[in-house]
Formats: C-alpha cells, structure tokens, sequence
C-alpha cells in the first residue's frame, strides 16, 4: 500500500478517536455544536468512515496469500474491534513484516 493512502486512512481513524471524546466530554461536545443535529451528523459521518475502514482493511488482509489462517484471524478480530487503534498498527508495522515473509 503506498504511503499517501497509509495516512489517508490513519487520518480516519483519528478521525474517530477524535469524535469518540465527544461521548467522552459531553459538556466540552456542547461547545462545539450548537444543536443536537450537527452532533449527530458528525458522529455519524465518523461511523460510516470507521465502517469503510474496516471493510478496506479487511480487503486488504485478504490479499496476502502467504500468512496462514491463523495470523489473518487474529487481525481480523483486532481491525473489527479495536480499529481506530489496531488499524495504525497493522497498517504501519505488521504489514511491513507480511511483505517480508512474503519476499523472504
């Protein structure tokens, strides 16, 4: 995956950390949003880019033919619970390690 896309889809995912402190701070959201409308259209602007994040990250661990079952199960349970963290993750460190298995 090539780097512009790499931070395109990180900036997503802090995209959605940075709309989870808005549950986190409720009183501070309030300054932010003059009505409840715009909140809700920013939280679920934030979903619907945490959802194709994770379907695209899916996809993408899919194409590595080489790792076993095993490995590509355990990130799937990582990216579907834990995306907004495990995504950066895998994404900057352990795919680097897959392609050099995969050229090794």
């Amino acid at each position: 995956m090539k780097t512009p896309l790499k931070i395109l889809l990180n900036l997503i995912s802090l995209f959605f950390i940075l709309s989870m402190l808005t549950f986190w701070f409720p009183s501070q959201s309030i300054r932010l949003f003059k009505d409840l409308d715009s909140l809700n259209l920013f939280t679920n602007v934030a979903n619907g880019l945490n959802i194709i994040n994770v379907i695209v990250s899916i996809i993408y661990i899919q194409t590595f033919k080489h790792i076993d079952k095993s490995k590509k199960s355990g990130w799937y349970f990582y990216l579907i619970i834990f995306n907004p963290i495990a995504f950066p993750i895998f994404l900057w460190k352990k795919e680097q390690e897959w392609l050099n298995e995969k050229s090794a």
